[in-house]
This record gives structure tokens, C-alpha cells and sequence, in this order.
């Protein structure tokens, strides 16, 4: 994270200066784009089922974003606790690497389409979605080299997925500054395996 906090979390300030809206839009990118390219991953290694209700939480994020302002609906609170109910604890006997961490990231953005300031989960969210992203690339890249600080931060600046993930989501918050569309193509909804 070390990497990360100099790359996209000092961005924090211009993130929070985004419309209300564009700051939910930059979440759920960040989110369902950490979650697509985690997908193959976390399939080997979480049940089905769980996937499935993180792939409906996050589809259900994109269509509160695409409803109509006068018709948007009150975000339900029934994704937060499906997510809840999955999210492994510390005490979880199997913890998979970066799963953890990409539910966390999905819950900062029900809580911020539920009505909660995101000013104050705006950098949580994306900060979740890249250690998603890290913990799997450690997993996949490190072959169980030991993880101190200095590793990491090296690890960080050479992963092409850490990198991937840091790049994105710059672009995502280029892009809605610039003004682009919530329903811009850099935010596809049509991602979502079957289940």
C-alpha cells in the first residue's frame, strides 16, 4: 500500500471534490473493476454462491447509478447484509488472500449509495479494491516470499497487477473530472458471469 497511498491515495482531495454522485460512480469502477479481474481467482477459491452475491451486490450498485435521479430508490439495505454474512472474520479458518478485502471495498460503496458522506469513504473503497487486488497479486505473483514492508513496497512498484489496478483507477477519476458519463464506457455493467 505504500506505493498505492503515493500514486492514487494522494488524490484524495480532488476525489472528494467530485459531485456526489460521480464520487459513488468512481467507487463502484473501482470496485467492479477490482472484482472482474479478481473473478478467475476468487472462483478457485470461494463458494460459488458467495461470488454470486458479490456479483449481485455490485450489479445492483450499477443500476441505483443508472436510475433516473426522480426515480432513484432508497439503496436497499439488504445487499450490506448479504455482504456481511460472507465477509470472512479474522478468525475465518479459511482466508482467502484479497476476498476480505474486495467485500470491504463493496460495502463502503452500498454505504456511500445508501446515503452515507462520501467524502469520508471515498479513499476506504478504493483503498480496499487495490489491497483486493494486492493480496491476490502477492498470492499469484510472490511464490511465498515473505511479505515485510520493504518487500512490499518493492512488490508494489514491479506487479503488473498492482499497476493495472493503480492505473485504472486514476483513469476512472480522470475521466469523471474531465466530465465524463456515470454511464461512460470505462464503467461497462455488462461483466457479470451467470449466478
Amino acid at each position: 500500500m505504500y506505493v498505492w497511498d503515493d500514486v492514487v491515495g494522494r488524490h484524495e482531495k480532488r476525489m472528494k471534490r467530485l459531485p456526489r454522485l460521480h464520487q459513488l460512480a468512481l467507487a463502484v469502477a473501482c470496485v467492479d473493476g477490482a472484482r472482474s479481474r479478481m473473478q478467475a481467482y476468487l472462483a478457485s477459491y470461494v463458494p460459488k454462491k458467495s461470488l454470486g452475491t458479490l456479483n449481485q451486490v455490485v450489479k445492483a450498485l450499477w443500476e441505483f447509478l443508472a436510475a433516473p435521479k426522480q426515480k432513484k430508490a432508497a439503496f436497499s439495505q439488504k445487499y450490506v447484509d448479504e455482504l456481511q454474512a460472507i465477509n470472512p472474520g479474522e478468525d475465518d479458518p479459511v482466508l482467502v488472500r484479497g476476498w476480505g478485502q474486495i467485500l470491504d471495498a463493496a460495502l463502503r460503496a452500498c454505504d456511500m449509495a445508501k446515503g452515507e458522506d462520501p467524502k469520508e469513504l471515498i479513499l476506504d473503497c478504493l483503498s480496499y479494491a487495490y489491497q483486493g487486488i494486492m493480496e491476490m497479486a502477492i498470492k499469484l505473483e510472490s511464490k511465498g516470499a515473505k511479505t515485510t514492508e520493504k518487500v512490499l513496497s518493492n512488490f508494489e512498484e514491479k506487479s503488473p497487477l498492482c499497476l493495472a489496478e493503480m492505473k485504472f483507477q486514476l483513469e476512472c477519476l480522470y475521466s469523471l473530472e474531465s466530465g465524463g458519463q456515470v454511464e461512460s464506457a470505462l464503467f461497462p455493467r455488462h461483466r457479470f458471469p451467470p449466478g
